[in-house]
């Protein structure tokens, strides 16, 4: 049985969270994925997104994510980012006590337009190259914060890559097993030995397809630095 903590939140919940905690009102949207993040479109036309946070999101990883943003935008690179806009007390997080007793926090974060990569068509080699060039200069930025936290690992980190080997036998296509059977054994045998010897910063460590936004051919934004880690820094390629 799933605890008061664990309960969905309905858009009622939201609408309550987003009024307490922000006096903002508006139309929401459920967004695609497996997280609980809305679409708020307010009566004058602003745009936000409300990310509800499970219990592994501490606030301290919220802290995190604050502060390299906000060093990243400091840095003026001409992309768009998901700022943390703060509560009515000035906080980064809220919080909504239901009267079963269920808590939800969530963050809100500035609406950043844009097509995500994977939709926005074959990439040209002058859009690969910019985006090398956007990650090469993101992890000079960010080569500058310093924070404990970042010293951490997850699912996504690279460099335990081989802690998802045993997934394989879950792809059905054998031709696909085989192919991450090599990756993995390549990896392991080739790549793994080397990593700690390798520079290492902070990296956003999540830079795929639907994190890259693209207007009019050109990157525009970035999105989601939940995942941002201390890793070699070739993990960010």
């Amino acid at each position: 049985m799933r605890s008061p903590a664990h309960r969905s939140p309905s858009i009622d919940d939201v609408a309550s969270l987003l009024a307490a905690s922000y006096g903002i009102a508006g139309d929401l949207t459920r967004l695609p994925g497996e997280n609980d993040n809305y679409l708020v479109a307010s009566k004058d036309g602003e745009r936000s997104v409300l990310k509800l946070a499970g219990e592994e999101r501490t606030r301290v990883l919220f802290e995190l994510e604050h502060q390299v943003v906000e060093r990243v935008h400091a840095a003026n690179l001409g992309i768009g980012l998901p700022r943390t806009i703060v509560t009515n007390s000035g906080e980064t997080e809220s919080r909504l006590r239901r009267a079963d007793g269920a808590v939800f926090r969530g963050r809100l974060m500035e609406f950043v337009p844009g097509t995500a990569w994977c939709d926005a068509g074959p990439p040209t080699s002058d859009r690969l190259r910019a985006l090398g060039r956007l990650l090469a200069r993101l992890d000079l930025v960010l080569s500058e914060v310093d924070n404990q936290a970042a010293l951490r690992t997850h699912s996504w980190d690279l460099t335990t890559a081989d802690q998802h080997r045993g997934k394989i036998a879950l792809v059905g296509d054998p031709t696909k097993r085989r192919i991450l059977e090599r990756s993995f054994h390549l990896y392991v045998a080739c790549g793994s030995p080397q990593l700690d010897g390798l520079p290492h910063s902070l990296i956003h460590a999540d830079a795929n397809d639907e994190n890259v936004l693209v207007e009019n051919g050109k990157i525009s934004g970035l999105l989601d630095f939940s995942d941002c880690l201390v890793s070699p820094t070739v993990c960010e390629l």
